[in-house]
């Protein structure tokens, strides 16, 4: 768990450090998108960088726009917090992703959210260096059992849950149940 907090917390911070140019703060697109276009291609994570409104408009480096304002991490950065989603479907990829979010703040408030949108491999891409021994391996869960990281990409892609499943996770289920 310290791992990947710590992993999550090395972008949030990287994000921040983009959130505070002025560039950003000036909450001007034409202004902002080139900047986030630099930074796009310099940190090479992300599918596509955006800044969110406080109407909850998203503008992408992608060209591609959406509404988030209902989306928790987006409520949450509003309010003033970074943070990362949990593994979702994105309204705009349709896919998989994590969602990277930090405030935009400008003389004290909250003026919008700078997003980070990242495929949700990369949870996948983390847990592969976790296992221990020959033949180790790590999963990462959904507080509801949903399953965001396994050596079985199939189970990450189809959602798999390990509280409901019927099949190869039921087991597994009943036993973390019973814990």
């Amino acid at each position: 768990v310290h791992y990947l907090e710590s992993r999550f917390e090395v972008q949030l911070t990287a994000l921040q450090a983009i959130a505070a140019r002025p560039e950003i703060k000036s909450m001007d697109w034409s202004v902002q998108e080139p900047v986030l276009q630099a930074e796009f291609r310099r940190l090479g994570l992300y599918l596509a960088l955006g800044v969110v409104d406080p109407s909850g408009l998203a503008r992408y480096t992608d060209g591609s726009t959406a509404s988030l304002g209902d989306r928790n991490y987006v409520i949450q950065a509003l309010q003033g917090r970074s943070v990362v989603s949990d593994l979702l479907v994105s309204r705009v990829t349709n896919g998989l992703v994590l969602m990277y979010a930090v405030p935009i703040e400008d003389q004290g408030r909250v003026v919008g959210v700078l997003v980070g949108r990242r495929d949700g491999s990369a949870l996948v891409d983390i847990t592969d260096r976790l296992g221990h021994g020959e033949n180790g391996w790590a999963v990462i869960l959904g507080s509801d059992g949903t399953v965001y990281a396994h050596p079985d990409r199939e189970y990450v892609l189809e959602q798999r849950n390990l509280f409901t499943d019927q099949g190869e996770l039921s087991e597994a289920g009943r036993a973390v149940k019973h814990l």
